[in-house]
Parts: structure tokens; sequence; C-alpha cells
């Protein structure tokens, strides 16, 4: 058997560096009055640790230059430090020593001194990777620059080191922003935005951008492909010529996108010149998209950059693009929120971004008009199109930048793009019908800026107050609009507006074969994301448990006549019953009550059962007469877990898990500031868990306890 030495190591976690009394420190560093210059050796400070700096990073370490007792002296960039632990340190204004760790450290505390984050920030970031400066004129040098570009004392001021954290993000290998983090933007991202941007210009004079697409492996290595593109344009011609009418569509489709000016013809001689001085061409197939339950385009266009050839396809060659699309749970709470709901769509906002004339050249296509009788032209496209991988980021990357051009004129316009816009379409709600007709405004000036057109913008409410405003307001854009109808909606968007099955007819309807695939067809098909369905939507998570305790293929039918089974065709057809029934119930949008005052309570309440576990969070308002309301927002249902070992505490515990999650993504996420948050369990075992360390308790239930208390402060 091979020896296996076992080392135990105890670590602990800081978050907090206590202050120490001013006297104590200086008395330990005249230890060291030989070693060094008193006025050289830096003052400790004390607070919230802003910023861990990982051992990746070890050039920036404190270099050892003395060792007395358990006092160490260190060199660093930016002067010399005094770590360690000394029986003379003290917490300020105490006679007693810090109490920060005194359990695990004797009630001796360590001098930590936590460096200036701006200043090892700055220092690496502008020096080449792997430069270290020991040099202490260079190293104060970085210091004042810190200090001239806002933070009056970068040793004191705690908010000194977000001057600097944008810069962080773009450093190779560099230290993690958390800031980013705290938007739902990580530092990847944060990295993947400022790429995207030095890959747009701005043309001031046209009122445009010209995009020159970011590259992850050159695409010179890609091949010239037109044998492949000619022959998936001669199986498109073959299928068009089945039905004359989606031809005709097609057709006409594309020669409007040649009129339009977003793809023009390459002639011989172009394409000649071009490949003698050196240019690459790639071309992109194109086919047609079928949506028979859509109206209005019932066959789109699309522009298919992953066919590979030789092994390579364009789209994979392309820098992935930064995610800003915030998520649809986001999106939905902020249209709840306020009185008027407001909502937009930005017209071929892809378009509206021009290419490179090298970018072009790799967006070739070929056409003839979808007859093999015609002649074969070659075309290039001389805008951005959807369905290439960055074609989204350039977009929202496009309109963040117009946005933040005027950040400081129309900063309700800068908070809309940047929180509310997906992709080209955007939602939100506010207080009243003029800050909606403002906001349209505002909009229409900035985007236009930038050649993005609004095709419409809708406002929610009353169509009298609607009007009145805007007649009030005599320079309304003319592409504001009321809400419509709700078939006028489901027109526009191609969805049928008549159901299959309802609740008339659910008997008649529903099959005589039923199996566990067919359930789960029905189940994928419900969209809750705010969880407002929940008594319904967990009943048929529920079911599909039992469903699977019959250990039956997907396709076996489930039958009736035996109680005894964990479920039967009868009872999930009870379930899915309640589905159809959701049409009745009506939710009031506006989380906000008319008489509402002062700033919400976000109330969350956990609870379990045997069957399942879950929260509902309410918003609770204070309103004019004195009283409260509460008004739901979300919530969040899981099925009990088979696990024979999972009880009752464990299960509130899980309970309160997605209370706390629940609770940081509606805190992170809402337009309001709570002026208080209270989480509500009826389990004592649960709530004394919280009360102690995690490691106390086992994995399972220490992991849980840990994540609870890192997003929640115990007192609420």
């Amino acid at each position: 058997m091979q020896k296996v030495t076992v080392t135990a190591v105890d670590c602990i976690g800081v978050d907090y560096i206590g202050e120490l009394d001013g006297g104590s420190y200086h008395a330990a560093a005249d230890m060291f009055k030989d070693d060094v210059d008193p006025s050289e050796l830096l003052e400790p400070v004390h607070g919230d640790i802003e910023l861990l700096i990982g051992d990746n990073q070890a050039s920036i370490f404190p270099r050892t230059v003395k060792t007395r007792e358990n006092l160490v002296l260190a060199e660093t960039n930016f002067g010399f430090i005094l770590h360690g632990s000394h029986e003379t340190f003290f917490a300020a204004n105490s006679h007693e020593p810090s109490v920060m760790l005194s359990e695990l450290l004797n009630r001796k505390i360590s001098a930590v001194l936590l460096q200036s984050t701006s200043s090892v920030a700055v220092s690496h970031a502008e020096r080449p990777k792997g430069e270290v400066s020991t040099d202490k004129a260079r190293s104060n040098g970085s210091v004042q620059q810190v200090a001239e570009n806002g933070g009056q004392s970068v040793l004191s001021i705690k908010t000194s080191a977000e001057t600097v954290f944008d810069r962080m993000c773009e450093v190779e290998d560099g230290p993690v922003c958390h800031r980013c983090d705290a938007v739902g933007i990580n530092s990847e991202e944060e990295r993947r935005v400022q790429t995207y941007k030095s890959c747009l210009t701005y043309d001031p004079e046209r009122k445009i951008f010209v995009c020159m697409l970011q590259w992850k492996e050159s695409f010179r290595t890609l091949s010239d492909n037109r044998p492949v593109a000619l022959k998936r344009l001669n199986s498109l011609t073959r299928t068009m010529s089945r039905n004359k009418a989606l031809k005709n569509w097609y057709v006409d489709e594309f020669e409007k996108l040649i009129n339009d000016g977003y793809m023009t013809e390459v002639t011989a001689e172009e394409d000649a010149q071009w490949k003698s001085n050196g240019g690459i061409v790639y071309y992109i197939c194109h086919f047609a998209h079928f949506n028979e339950h859509s109206s209005s385009t019932p066959l789109r266009i699309i522009f298919d950059a992953s066919v590979p050839f030789k092994g390579k396809a364009i789209n994979s060659l392309w820098e992935p693009p930064p995610n800003l699309i915030p998520p649809i749970l986001t999106l939905l709470l902020r249209f709840q929120e306020r009185k008027i709901p407001v909502a937009m769509d930005i017209s071929k906002a892809y378009f509206t971004v021009r290419l490179e004339t090298e970018e072009s050249h790799l967006h070739r296509l070929l056409w003839n008009q979808l007859d093999k009788e015609e002649e074969v032209k070659t075309l290039q496209l001389l805008r951005n199109s959807w369905e290439t991988t960055p074609a989204g980021g350039i977009c929202s990357v496009a309109m963040l930048i117009i946005a933040e051009k005027f950040k400081d004129k129309y900063p309700q316009v800068y908070e809309f793009i940047k929180s509310n816009l997906y992709v080209d379409d955007g939602t939100t709600s506010v207080d009243d019908v003029s800050t909606a007709l403002q906001l349209a405004k505002e909009l229409n000036i900035v985007l236009s800026e930038a050649s993005f057109i609004i095709k419409h913008f809708m406002i929610g409410g009353s169509d009298s107050d609607i009007d009145a405003h805007i007649k009030k307001c005599p320079d309304v854009p003319d592409n504001v609009q009321r809400t419509p109808e709700q078939e006028r909606i489901l027109e526009k968007g191609g969805i049928r507006s008549e159901e299959d099955i309802s609740l008339e007819n659910f008997d008649d309807a529903f099959p005589d074969t039923f199996s566990r695939r067919n359930y789960l067809q029905i189940i994928a098909t419900t969209y809750d994301p705010t969880g407002l369905a929940t008594p319904v939507t967990i009943c048929l998570k529920h079911e599909l448990g039992q469903i699977f305790r019959l250990k039956q293929e997907w396709d076996d039918p489930i039958l009736d006549g035996n109680d005894d089974l964990p479920t039967t065709r009868s009872r999930c057809k009870e379930v899915i019953r309640s589905i159809y029934g959701l049409k009745e119930v009506r939710f009031v949008r506006c989380l906000t009550p008319e008489t509402a005052v002062d700033k919400p309570t976000l109330v969350i309440f956990c609870d379990s059962s045997q069957t399942a576990y879950g929260c509902v969070a309410y918003y609770n308002w204070k309103l004019e007469n004195g009283e409260r309301a509460s008004v739901l927002a979300m919530s969040k249902a899981k099925p009990w877990p088979q696990i024979p070992t999972l009880t009752i505490p464990r299960g509130e515990l899980l309970g309160c898990l997605l209370g706390a999650r629940i609770q940081q993504t509606i805190v992170k996420k809402s337009s309001f500031i709570f002026e208080r948050v209270m989480l509500l369990t009826d389990s004592t075992i649960v709530l004394g868990q919280l009360r102690h360390e995690p490691y106390k308790y086992n994995m399972w239930t220490a992991s849980r306890i840990g994540e609870i208390q890192t997003l929640t402060d115990i007192r609420d």
C-alpha cells in the first residue's frame, strides 16, 4: 500500500480588518527602527476588505525584510509594512486586545495592512505583464496618480478603488472585479464588452457605427467556399419551385434587402481586383425558415454562417459576444413594478451597423432569383446580419456606446438601454404618462444619433389619460402608440388566438393513450418565470415525479384501475385540467397600489411540506390612510426530492434557501429601494441553525446554511 502523508490546515476567512490603536502599533514598529526609517513605514488601515489578490499576482506580494518574534517587516511597491501578531496590539479605544479573531488567535490580532487596492491595480495595469518595479519613486508616482484622478487619500478612502475597477477588468490575468458581478456581468463578460467596443467606430457626420469584427482565429485560415454556397443555392431553388407563393415572397424579401442598400453586387472586375490584392472571400449560405402559425411572416430569410468548409465555419472563428441581455425575470419584474407599462421595438436594429469593406467580402452571398435559368450573381452584405455569432453583441454594444455618449444629458435613457433592453426590444414601467412620453422622446433623440429607428413605442394605461398628456406635449414622437388591443397583438406576433383545448372540450380532446412523454410535453409548454401559477405548476411537477416512480418506458401508456400505483391516468388528467382553468385567473400587473407612499417592504415567506417546498414574495406598502397593503410579486416552489434522508427540517432549510435566492434576485434587479427586507419561516430549527457557524454541521447542511448567510442578513 502506498504511504500517504495527510496534513491538516486551519483556514480562516476574514472580510473585515479591525482597527488598531496607533500607539501600540508604533511601539511594535520600534523593534525594527534599525532596519527601516519610521517615516517609510506605511500606516495600517481598517474596514471592509474590498479586493482579494490571488496568488497568481505573486509579483506584487510583500517581500520579507526582517523577522522578529511574531512580527514581520516587509517591503512592497508602495513602501514598508508591518504584519504578524504581537501582544501590544490593542483595538482602538479599548483596553482589551481586539476580539475580531480572539477565539482563534488567542486574543491576538494580526496587524494586517490592507494595501491600497487602487495603487496595486494601477501599478499592475500600467506595466507590461511580468514587469515589477522596485523603484520606490516610481511606486509613489503610481499612488500619486490615483490620488490626482479622484482618490483623495488612496490609503484611507474606501471608494478610491472604484476609480480603477473598470481598468482592472481589462488586465490579463489580473484580479477579479466583483463590481461587475454585482450587476450580472463578470470580468470575462466585461472584457468582451471592451473588446466589442474597440471593434466599433462611430461616424458622427453620417451618424452610423462601422464594425470591424473581432476574430479569435485569423480569418485568413478560411478557404473560398463558393462551391458549397452554390450547391446550397441550387437546393433552395429546387425546394422553392414546388411552392410558387413562397418563392415569390422569398424573392421579394431578398430584392428588398438589395434595394434598401443592405447588400450590393460584386462585379467580376471587383472580385478579381480584391483577390489580386490578397483579399480573402467567404460565402454565407441562406435558406428559408417556415413558420406556419405566423400570418405576418410565414417565411424568414436565414443567413447561415455555421456551414463548415474544410473543417471550418466562419461562425466558430469570431470572438464570442458579451451577454448584455438581462434575464426575462428581471424584465418582467420591472415591467410590473410601476403604474404605466411601456414597450418599444427597434426597426431592423441589426442592419443599422455597417461592416468594413474587408468584413463585407467575408459576408458574400450567391443569388439567382431562385430560377435555375438565371445567371448566378455574387452579392456582399454591407450591414451586420442577425444570424452570425457576433451580431447580437454588436447591436447591443453599439446602442450601449451611444447611450453612454449621452449619459449625463439623458440618464434615464442610459439606464433603460443598459438594464431594460432585450436586443432590439425594450420594456419597463414608469410612474405616470408624462414620464413615459418623456422617455419616448429622449430615446428617439439618442438612438437616432446612431441611425437606430424606433418602430413602435407603446404606452399602457387609460386612453383618456394618454390622450390628455399627448395634447399637452407638442413634440410627441410619431411612433408613440397606445397599447394595442389583444387581438391586434396576437395577430402581429403571429400567435394563434384560438385555443386547441378548453375546459369545455377538455374531456373529448384528452388522448386515450397517455404516456410519460405526453405529460412532459405539457409541462415543457408551461412557462411561468415569475411563479404566479405556482399552485398549479408545482402539482404538475409533483405528479411527474410520481410518473417516474412507475418505472415505465417513455411511450408506455399510463393506465387506470390500480390505486396502489404512484399515479394513474385519471389523476394526471385532473392535474392537467387545472392548467386550462388558469385562463380565468387574473393578477394585478402593477405592484404599486394607487395610494402607496414611502418605500415598500419586501416580505418573503418560506415553508415546506412532505410534498414540496418553496417561498412566496410580497411587496408590502404603507397607504395614505395609514393602512398597509401587500401585492404578490413572485414565488418559487420545487417538488420534494425522492431522498430517504430528507427530513422536514431539511425541507424547511431548502425552502429558506429558495427564499434567500429570491430575495437576492429581487433586491438586485428591482427598480425599488426597499425600506426593509423580511424573510419569515416557522421552523425554529432552521432559525437556530442560521445563528451558528456552518462548520458545526455536516457538509449538506453547512453548504446551504453558508449560502443563506452569504445572501441575507440573519437579522432580517
